[in-house]
């Protein structure tokens, strides 16, 4: 399918345009956002907030499974990645400075990784959206979930955004903001999925090539468009 695109690549979609694509019912939707790194997943996830969705941050939802798999960490990766021990009353903590270097030097390590903490994130996730539908109390919820594509959620939701920023732009954000060196940035850009294979997958892009203020107004358009979606 072909994903409507808003922002700096798709300027001439107004508002006038968008409505008339869609019928005007409302109805409890679930989205998810992802994109690559820098490019304003975050700052978006608050413009929906602003603006009356309710939102659920992934990454946080991620710290909080640790201390549920400390057994099956250690098994993974050696007590040696872990703070306590079970002969001493149990794991307190993950000791990331120990555990990162592994995961990240290796695909197969961060798969293992990602294989014990992703189902785990989902089950989460899951609880919560069905929590909030319960409720009655929105009739939107929004997910960041950096890994919405690679983890296999898409089923999860109703639509998926995909943040999208062109690579030099994404570079300067992550070594002003990381204060990390270009090369690093290019690196860390490098080793994640590029914006073409996220595209292909969404329902809508929103690129973040501008101002703040330029991405609240697109995070409106998307708003309004799927308010009025059957």
């Amino acid at each position: 399918h072909i994903p409507i695109q808003l922002g700096v690549h798709n300027s001439e979609l107004t508002m006038s345009s968008i409505d008339s694509l869609f019928d005007d019912t409302n109805s409890f939707r679930v989205l998810g956002i992802c994109g690559g790194i820098a490019s304003g997943k975050s700052t978006i996830r608050a413009a929906f907030k602003e603006i009356g969705a309710t939102v659920i941050d992934a990454d946080k939802i991620g710290h909080a499974v640790y201390p549920f798999v400390y057994e099956k960490l250690a098994d993974a990766f050696g007590e040696d990645v872990m703070e306590g021990s079970k002969a001493d009353g149990g794991y307190t903590g993950v000791k990331r400075g120990a555990l990162g270097p592994i995961v990240f030097g290796s695909k197969s390590e961060m798969q293992k990784l990602n294989d014990i903490m992703w189902p785990e994130i989902r089950i989460r996730i899951q609880q919560s959206l069905k929590e909030r539908k319960n409720e009655g109390t929105t009739s939107m919820v929004v997910v960041e979930a950096a890994v919405l594509f690679e983890a296999g959620w898409e089923d999860l939701f109703d639509h998926i955004i995909v943040s999208a920023v062109d690579r030099d732009i994404a570079k300067i954000r992550l070594t002003e903001r990381n204060k990390i060196s270009e090369q690093d940035a290019v690196t860390r850009i490098d080793a994640q999925a590029n914006n073409e294979s996220r595209i292909a997958k969404a329902d809508f892009v929103i690129w973040n090539n501008g101002t703040v203020e330029d991405l609240t107004k697109e995070v409106v358009k998307v708003h309004t468009a799927i308010q009025k979606m059957n």
